[in-house]
């Protein structure tokens, strides 16, 4: 049986493992393809990436390496949608859009202008972080998971704020439903996506800060299922 695929797209700090227990419900029916950039996880002695274009080139290579003749939805949450956005957009142009694309945490292109964190010093570096909800709390109480990850949150955040300037005028003709928590700070602006999609849109806040996917799994699978067809035979 070739199960329909769903393609992962983590966070800035995270990894292949940082989403895999939220997805792990839908493995007997779904093939999940967790996607991991260089320097961390299993591609942890690879040098980390430098620039957006980079990211998503990176990307596109996993997916196209993945992918099987059969439907499929790519998620992203917080750096992972707005990376899944311009990955969306080149397979969308190549013949095999996904039959969705879902972001979380993420209020779509251009809707603000970024702060610059990632030439901060240390202490107003995750002092940031800390303010915004940006990444997991237990990270920042563990001095030797913040110097492990340090880099990695810099990389991350560096490649996204260096290509700030550059305005993103793509139309998708992909479905998109975004997902936000309604603690987040651009919550209110989640209907910005429905300015990139020529496709169907729907938009859903809930309640939670930034990783209020952890508190909602259940209603993410179902969305994820509800834009799956049954596995094809």
């Amino acid at each position: 049986m070739v199960k329909p695929q769903v393609f992962v797209l983590h966070f800035s700090g995270g990894n292949m493992y940082s989403l895999q227990h939220l997805f792990s419900c839908l493995k007997d029916h779904y093939s999940v393809e967790l996607l991991e950039l260089p320097g961390r996880g299993k591609r942890i002695r690879e040098p980390l990436l430098c620039t957006r274009e980079e990211a998503v080139a990176d990307l596109l290579r996993q997916i196209r390496e993945r992918r099987q003749s059969v439907p499929y939805v790519l998620y992203g949450h917080s750096m992972g949608a707005e990376l899944g956005f311009l990955v969306n957009m080149q397979l969308e142009q190549a013949g095999d859009p996904p039959v969705c694309f879902i972001p979380t945490g993420n209020a779509g292109p251009n809707v603000h202008k970024r702060e610059k964190l990632a030439g901060l010093d240390r202490d107003e570096f995750f002092f940031k972080l800390r303010e915004m909800g940006g990444i997991p709390g237990d990270l920042l109480e563990n001095e030797e998971l913040m110097d492990f990850f340090e880099p990695i949150l810099r990389a991350d955040f560096k490649l996204l704020e260096d290509a700030e300037d550059i305005v993103v005028a793509y139309k998708t003709n992909t479905p998109v439903f975004a997902v936000m928590g309604n603690r987040e700070k651009y919550a209110a602006e989640i209907e910005n996506w429905k300015n990139y999609t020529l496709g169907a849109f729907e938009a859903r806040v809930v309640e939670g800060d930034h990783f209020f996917i952890y508190q909602h799994a259940d209603m993410l699978m179902q969305l994820i299922r509800a834009n799956l067809c049954a596995p094809v035979a």
